[in-house]
C-alpha cells in the first residue's frame, strides 16, 4: 500500500527535506501442484456412449476423441474450481492454507491487517436490537478506506446475513434493486450463478454468495460461511493469478495455467490423460477486504 504522508513545509531559502525510503518485504512460496489424472478406459470405446444412437454410430477412434475431450474438460473444471477456492480463501482471510494428502500443510498469510477480520458478539449481531447493518457497513468500509486507500465498492453477503440484513433493513428506502449497466460483476439475472445481486445504495452494490464445492469425500462445502460479510475493492486488490513452472519437459519448465498432457504405457496398453497446474491466487492490497461474521 503506497504510503499518504504528505511533504514538509520549508522556507524557499532553505533545503530540501531528504525522504525517509519506504521499505518493502519480499516472500516466496514454492507453490503446491495439481495434478488430476484419468485413463481411457478401452472397454469403453467399443460401447454406445450417452447420447449416440441405438445401435451404434461411432467408430471407436471417434469414441476415444469423444472421452479424451470429455476428461479434459472435466479436469480443467476440478482446476478452475479449485482456482476459485483459493481465491474466495484469499479475499475472505487474507491468507489461504495450502495442505494436500502428499503436501504438508502451508499456510500462506499476505499480512492483513488483524482488524480486517471480525466476530460481532451477542448483542451486536445483525438482528440484535438496536443493531444497524449499515452502520456497520459504513464503519468498515472507512476502515479498508484508511489503510488500502480504496473504498469498498461491493458487499458480498453468505445466505444466512443476507437474510439478518435485508430484516434489519428497509431495503425500498435503501437500496436500489434495478440492474445498472456498469455493475463490478457482469451477470445477467437468471444465469443460474451462485452470485446474485441485490442493489446498491449509490455508494456500494449488494451482492449474495452461495456456491460451494466438494471435498475429497464428496461432501457439499460451502465457498463462503453463509454467516459472513465480506466488503471489498477489485481495483484496490489488484489480484493476480500466479502460476509456478509446470516441471515436465515437454511443457518446456514454463509456467503455465494449464498443461495437459497424454501418454500410453505399453503392458498392460492404457492411454492416460492428466492436467497440471501450480496456482496462486495474490493480492496486490490485502487490506482492500474485510471480513465480518455478522450473525451466530
Amino acid at each position: 500500500t503506497r504510503s499518504r504522508r504528505m511533504a514538509a513545509f520549508v522556507a524557499p531559502t532553505l533545503a530540501g527535506v531528504v525522504q525517509t525510503a519506504e521499505g518493502f518485504s519480499t516472500k516466496t512460496f514454492k507453490p503446491a501442484y495439481l495434478k488430476p489424472k484419468d485413463i481411457v478406459d478401452p472397454n469403453h470405446l467399443f460401447k454406445r456412449m450417452a447420447g449416440e444412437a441405438f445401435g451404434g454410430t461411432m467408430s471407436p477412434d471417434q469414441r476415444r476423441a469423444a472421452i479424451v475431450a470429455d476428461l479434459l474438460a472435466t479436469q480443467r473444471e476440478m482446476i478452475e474450481r479449485r482456482w476459485e477456492w483459493m481465491a474466495a480463501q484469499v479475499v475472505l482471510n487474507g491468507s489461504v492454507v495450502v495442505a494436500g494428502e502428499n503436501y504438508p500443510s502451508v499456510t500462506v498469510d499476505f499480512g492483513r491487517a488483524g482488524g480486517h477480520t471480525v466476530t460481532l458478539g451477542s448483542g451486536s449481531r445483525w438482528g440484535d436490537s438496536g443493531i444497524v447493518p449499515l452502520d456497520n457497513i459504513e464503519t468498515w468500509s472507512e476502515t479498508v478506506f484508511q489503510a488500502s486507500g480504496f473504498a469498498p465498492t461491493l458487499v458480498v453477503m453468505g445466505s444466512t446475513a443476507w437474510t439478518a440484513f435485508r430484516n434489519s433493513t428497509d431495503l425500498s428506502a435503501k437500496l436500489d434493486i434495478r440492474r445498472g449497466t456498469n455493475l463490478n460483476i457482469n451477470i445477467g439475472p437468471g444465469s443460474g450463478e451462485a452470485i446474485q445481486y441485490r442493489g446498491s445504495d449509490g455508494v456500494r452494490e449488494y451482492w449474495t454468495y452461495n456456491d460451494f464445492y466438494e471435498d475429497a469425500s464428496g461432501t457439499p462445502t460451502r465457498m463462503m460461511d453463509p454467516r459472513d460479510v465480506v466488503l471489498l475493492n477489485p481495483a484496490g486488490v489488484d489480484g493476480v493469478r500466479a502460476f509456478g513452472a509446470i516441471l515436465d519437459p515437454r511443457a518446456g519448465y514454463q509456467a503455465l495455467p494449464i498443461y495437459p498432457k497424454n501418454w500410453i504405457a505399453e503392458d498392460p496398453a492404457a492411454e492416460y490423460i492428466m492436467s497440471q497446474s501450480a496456482p496462486l491466487m495474490v493480492p496486490g492490497r490485502p487490506d482492500a477486504t474485510f471480513k465480518a461474521r455478522v450473525v451466530a
